[in-house]
């Protein structure tokens, strides 16, 4: 009988990796699983299958979570931004209206 991959580094790899990048990095991992078992053995092949399960996870391949309200807390910080800055303009008029005529010759020259 012939000695696979740990199926929980598979399925671990599988929950957290975008299934786009899954089979490229499972073909991979198994690759090294069958070099590492011709080498150095099946125990250390295992030990070294989840190490490398450990190394191909990266930031842009992680995936990303479906709660998230990354969207909506940008649209309200800005909101919130021009709010501040049309405050300050108001309240502070010469200051403002330098800057803003500084901002038109640059852009103009």
């Amino acid at each position: 009988m012939k000695a696979g991959p740990p199926k929980l580094a598979e399925r671990f790899l599988s929950f957290y990796c975008k299934n786009e990048f899954q089979e490229e990095i499972l073909g991979d991992l198994y690759e090294r699983f069958e070099f590492h078992v011709e080498k150095y053995g099946t125990s250390k092949a295992k030990r070294l299958y989840w190490l490398n399960v450990f190394k191909f996870i990266r930031g842009y391949r992680l995936r990303t979570l479906p709660n998230s309200q990354n969207s909506t807390n940008n649209i309200v910080m800005f909101k919130n931004y021009f709010k501040i800055a049309f405050r300050n303009a108001a309240r502070h008029k010469a200051y403002s209206f330098i800057n803003i005529a500084g901002l038109m010759v640059g852009l103009t020259s």
